[in-house]
């Protein structure tokens, strides 16, 4: 199981998270010191017991032996201080999805590094070469972009910046080898390959959330038994956490410009709820009360304004990709009437439909302000998307 290359002997993981700890886990087995550092040092103990717990189901599952566990937690360590990590021949980032943190990050390590230590980003989305501008040493940074779970998904994207010398892409690639990962090179765009591909599908299954086309758990049914998705979009999304699906695609949207990146508002709405998915016990599904069925509760926050009853019997085209904060706003007015229960479940399950005809009224008079305010501004892809019939 240890096949450690002589270039690199140990690994700084900067980052305790989820992703941080997983991929610590990697290195540690594939015969790395480690050394794991965090902002909250309180963190790094929970990091070694997630991995410790991790690496007993892999032996109990007859993936690797006792003894090879046993290596691993030995030399994995925790790295209070930033300094720790000066012996590190390669220090791998893995905070939060936030470039100015990142270069933080980068900048603080510029006066703890040795000069021939190689620095990388975990970033799934943000621009390597501009994370490399916040380093003293452009031509030893690179992208290496494990995927979650660390310890099972068998690819790792590696992206060079525009500094980025042959031999440190060729340490790198050997390094990426040593740990039994398949390689997968991606260009410096935002993104890259796999979010590029994934995130979207995740904004879109908000969006047909968000317009009523499905219930959270009929959305992940149709993907996982219809595409053969072994989690639906909305599951996978609670999984990542839908604070890092919002920032990546708010880095493509701004990237990119184009507005078929332009997250959901429901999205928006969650993380600003702070119901970030699993991480916080509560996003498309609630974890809290029974997470082995993940009952969707309080998901249909942002349809109403969809699902309503017209006078005429049909409901005016919704620019449903709103151009502004503002534009955000004015369905947020016509989504005031949902009232949550002190104990967080949505009143009556959030019906989808409302049966108060006042009710009915304010909501369409507010969805109509909202296609009005929006106006020429509008560019949305779904900007002449059918009309929709009342029920």
């Amino acid at each position: 199981m240890t096949v450690k290359m002589s270039k690199i002997s140990t690994v700084g993981v900067v980052g305790a998270g989820q992703m941080g700890n997983g991929i610590a886990h990697v290195c540690a087995l594939g015969g790395y010191d480690v050394l794991i550092n965090d902002a909250d040092p309180s963190r790094i103990d929970s990091a070694i017991q997630t991995i410790t717990k991790n690496l007993t189901r892999q032996v109990q599952r007859g993936i690797i032996k006792q003894a090879d566990m046993d290596g691993a937690l030995k030399r994995t360590k925790g790295a209070a201080k930033m300094s720790d990590l000066a012996a590190c021949d390669i220090v791998i980032e893995s905070i939060v999805e936030q470039d100015e943190a990142k270069r933080k990050v980068f900048r603080d390590l510029k006066a703890v590094l040795r000069p021939d230590a190689i620095l990388a980003s975990n970033t799934s989305s943000i621009s390597i070469t501009r994370l490399a501008a916040a380093t003293d040493r452009s031509d030893k940074f690179i992208g290496l972009h494990f995927m979650n779970p660390a310890p099972v998904m068998e690819v790792v994207e590696i992206i060079r910046g525009l500094g980025t010398s042959q031999e440190t892409y060729d340490t790198s690639v050997a390094f990426i080898q040593s740990l039994g990962k398949n390689i997968a090179n991606a260009e410096d765009f935002p993104a890259f390959i796999v979010n590029r591909v994934l995130i979207p599908m995740i904004n879109e299954a908000v969006y047909t959330l968000y317009e009523g086309v499905g219930s959270v758990e009929a959305i992940d049914k149709a993907m996982k038994l219809g595409a053969h998705h072994p989690m639906g979009p909305l599951e996978l999304a609670d999984f990542i956490g839908l604070d890092t699906c919002l920032a990546i695609m708010q880095v493509l949207y701004e990237g990119l410009a184009d507005s078929k990146y332009r997250p959901c508002p429901l999205l928006v709405k969650y993380v600003e709820a702070g119901w970030l998915g699993r991480k916080t016990q509560r996003g498309f599904y609630d974890y809290r009360t029974d997470p082995q069925r993940r009952r969707a509760k309080a998901v249909g926050v942002l349809i109403q304004a969809i699902k309503v009853r017209g006078s005429a019997g049909v409901l005016p085209t919704l620019p449903t990709r709103c151009a502004s904060q503002h534009e955000i706003g004015h369905q947020d007015r016509a989504l005031s009437h949902v009232r949550h229960n002190g104990d967080g479940k949505g009143a009556a399950d959030c019906e989808l439909e409302q049966r108060n005809s006042s009710a009915h009224e304010t909501s369409l008079s507010c969805a109509n302000r909202c296609v009005r305010s929006a106006g020429d501004r509008h560019s949305s892809r779904r900007e002449n998307g059918p009309r929709i019939k009342c029920l």
